[in-house]
């Protein structure tokens, strides 16, 4: 079989050794080369080999662990060369003088022994550029020189540091596409050096430690389509500047300290599809025309800014191409009006809506903004903290039937929680929490949403059983029913079938039987709460136990268990453990305190309550990451160990209640960071150590390392609230971040007689 004519070949994925090379230098007429990850050479490519392939001009050599390329004749028609993660030694750029007419050139998650430039190779002909997670070392604009034609620049997370010109401004007339994203790049934005790019046309400077305000001269950048300032220290007023920048398309300055008024001339960007200034502090209205001017609109985010007065969202109805709108408020000075004018219907087809805390107007008889009824694309769908009636809104999800996200949470819908009319397979993330739904869960779940991954309904009335259907949402992550009327046993799917399960939050509830004399299957680093229920036996050692962040049964009627597991939670990634967080307080446990009842881990620890005997183990001296420990209202005696003291870095230390003896030990004075040390109520003698008064707390917010009730393995963003991808030209992608099972951590104690609790954080 003759290959003499044969221009494209594909051997990415495989295992060769190097004699493969010059099998394919038999083939003159080869234009197309692709060896990705086909070679685990670690040393030099054998480029020689390949000399006579005078027709090649796209060679693909990423992960083929590379560590160096020696070449010393020349490939005149190479134009694409891909050299992606590698690990060279030498200095890769001497070698692409052999390749003169090269145009494209990935260089993107190498590593490199030396430096990557400054060797005096002058690639004239190089158009495309990337050097994505490099860690580049030196003034690397100062080597851009070597690139005179360059129109795209890459540096995405480089490790650059400093400021972004030093004193050279390389010429690079023809840069269209300039991405340092993701650096340590400081001070002010050199815009008056980026304008000498006259054909600048996306700029990404997001993710830098930029300070200062946006000048004026901005508006010599002229060319711009896409600018992001987003996720930097930038603050002041937008410069009307920005207004002429008439052919932007693409404008993100979130995450920013921006503030004062939207300039009103913002109407005149009439090309703008893209449009996002959350999380900032900017103040006043929305100008209306800011907004019914802008046509042209895709996206909007608003969210996390102190704007003030009534917006109404009628001002969209003409945004025939608009599909994403956020507006999370931070006040109570913002509403947003949406049944004015009366009868008023959208052109738009939204696929991400998002209306939290906005102090939505709605007239008497309407649960929901009426424009949604119009809507049939939508993929999320936020309404949380609204304070908004009636019967919960099923026709949604049946008129939506693309519908994942269903957050509305917080508001004071009632009655029963009907399943919608139809089977709904996209629905991955439901939250009804926070309401007023009667009624039992329903049986039917499963059907309706057979691949949900989220579901909270708690913190509303609902009562009867838990129905044994929901061992059958077989995908479920995260499951909160917690703080209702729920009553009889767990039923043991939900224990034993949810192999995916991470959270599970059945607190406040009057739920009773043994449910830890199963075998519970919860996943890696997981939550489960019980607390505040009429549990009763003992615990069950289980494998659940070996992978535990949070354990809270407190409040039930526990008798007893081999606490001896704890001290075994440990792996290859965490040799201190995961568990963080026990709370085993006000059940009946007695006896001595076990001493294996530690992981190295923990950080929240709740003993108090309880009938315990005897005195404090030494091994409580390793607790080097504890923030609480509440052994409080039990029958422990001896004296206080002196060991407490070394608890560097202990900020709730609960004692009150116990039958101790003797002096408070003087290194009690060590523990600068707590905020409440409690010794009430026992049988302590001699004077107070006058050292005690020197204890100020912590100097920054206690318990800043507050945890979150969701699993940490994994990217939440794409398994429970999936992400919203804008296709603009710079790809923005929205997550869903919430919190809605952050755990803040509450202790009982005691003064003057009087129960009080501290909320820690």
């Amino acid at each position: 079989m003759r290959l003499e004519r044969l221009e494209s070949v594909s051997l990415r994925g495989n295992y060769f050794n190097r004699s493969i090379i010059s099998c394919l230098s038999f083939l003159p007429s080869l234009n197309i080369l692709d060896l990705t990850g086909s070679f685990r050479l670690g040393s030099s490519f054998p480029m020689q080999e390949l000399s006579s392939l005078k027709e090649l001009t796209t060679l693909d050599l990423s992960a083929s662990g590379l560590k160096s390329l020696t070449f010393n004749g020349s490939m005149s028609n190479l134009l694409h060369l891909n050299l992606e993660d590698n690990e060279f030694s030498d200095d890769i750029m001497r070698s692409m003088a052999a390749f003169p007419s090269l145009r494209y050139l990935s260089l993107d998650y190498c590593s490199f022994g030396g430096r990557l430039f400054g060797n005096g190779t002058k690639l004239s002909n190089l158009v495309h550029l990337s050097l994505i997670e490099i860690e580049f070392n030196g003034d690397f604009m100062r080597s851009m020189v070597a690139f005179p034609s360059l129109r795209f620049l890459n540096l995405l997370y480089a490790g650059i540091t400093g400021r972004l010109f030093g004193n050279v401004v390389p010429s690079i007339p023809n840069l269209q596409v300039l991405i340092l994203s993701g650096n340590h790049f400081s001070g002010t934005i050199p815009i008056e050096a980026l304008a000498s790019f006259h054909r600048l046309e996306i700029l990404d400077l997001s993710g830098n430690n930029f300070v200062g305000s946006i000048p004026s001269t901005i508006k010599f950048l002229s060319s711009l389509k896409a600018l992001s300032f987003s996720f930097n220290s930038l603050n002041g007023s937008l410069t009307n500047g920005l207004c002429e920048l008439k052919n932007l398309k693409q404008m993100d300055f979130s995450a920013n300290m921006f503030d004062g008024n939207l300039p009103e001339c913002f109407n005149r960007l009439s090309s703008l599809k893209f449009l996002d200034i959350s999380k900032n502090q900017f103040t006043g209205k929305i100008p209306p025309s800011l907004i019914a001017n802008l046509t042209s609109l895709e996206y909007v985010d608003f969210s996390h800014n102190k704007f003030e007065g009534l917006f109404s969202f009628s001002m969209f109805s003409n945004h025939r191409k608009l599909e994403f709108v956020s507006f999370k408020n931070d006040n109570d000075k913002f509403e947003v009006e949406t049944e004015e004018p009366i009868g008023w219907t959208p052109m738009f087809q939204l696929k991400v809506l998002v209306l939290s805390n906005c102090n939505i107007k709605m007239p008497k008889r309407s649960s929901v903004p009426c424009f949604l009824l119009h809507q049939r694309k939508l993929k999320k769908l936020d309404l949380s903290h609204n304070s908004l009636e009636g019967m919960f809104p099923n026709w949604l999800i049946d008129n939506n039937r693309m519908l994942e996200v269903f957050n509305l949470r917080d508001n004071s819908f009632g009655n029963i929680f009907y399943m919608p009319l139809n089977r709904n397979p996209n629905t991955m993330w439901v939250d009804m929490s926070g309401n007023r739904m009667i009624g039992s869960i329903p049986r039917y779940m499963p059907k309706f949403f057979p691949h949900i991954t989220y579901l909270n309904l708690s913190i509303n009335s609902l009562d009867g059983v838990i129905p044994s259907s929901m061992g059958d949402l077989v995908e479920l992550n995260e499951l909160d029913i917690s703080h209702n009327k729920l009553s009889g046993e767990v039923p043991t799917g939900l224990l034993t079938n949810l192999s995916q399960l991470v959270v599970l939050n059945l607190s406040n509830n009057s739920l009773h039987g043994e449910v830890l004399s199963t075998n519970i299957n919860l996943g890696y680093k997981g939550r489960l709460c019980l607390d505040n229920n009429y549990f009763t036996g003992k615990i069950r050692h289980t494998g659940l136990w070996s992978t535990l962040q949070l354990l809270d049964i407190s409040n039930n009627f526990f008798t007893g268990f081999n606490p001896c597991w704890i001290s075994n939670i440990t792996t290859s990634f965490e040799p201190e453990g995961s568990l963080l967080f026990l709370d085993i307080s006000q059940n009946s446990f007695s006896g001595p305190i076990p001493s294996c009842l530690i992981s190295q881990s923990l950080e929240h620890l709740h003993l108090g309550s309880n009938k315990f005997t005897g005195s404090i183990p030494n091994s409580f001296g390793t607790l080097k990451n504890v923030l609480t420990l509440d052994i409080g209202d039990n029958y422990l005696s001896h004296m206080i160990p002196k060991f407490l003291g070394e608890l560097s870095s202990l900020r709730i230390l609960l004692l009150g209640k116990n039958n101790f003896s003797g002096s408070i030990p003087k290194q009690l004075c060590r523990l600068t960071n707590a905020s409440l040390i409690d010794l009430s109520n026992n049988f302590l003698s001699g004077s107070i150590p006058s050292c005690l008064q020197n204890i100020r707390g912590p100097s920054y917010q206690a318990f800043m390392h507050t945890r979150y009730l969701y699993h940490e393995g994994y990217d939440r963003g794409e398994l429970l609230s999936p992400s919203f991808y804008y296709q603009g030209i710079i790809k923005r992608r929205f997550k869903f971040p919430d919190d809605l099972f952050k755990i803040q951590d509450e202790v009982l104690f005691t003064t003057k007689d009087i129960p009080l609790t501290y909320k820690l954080g």
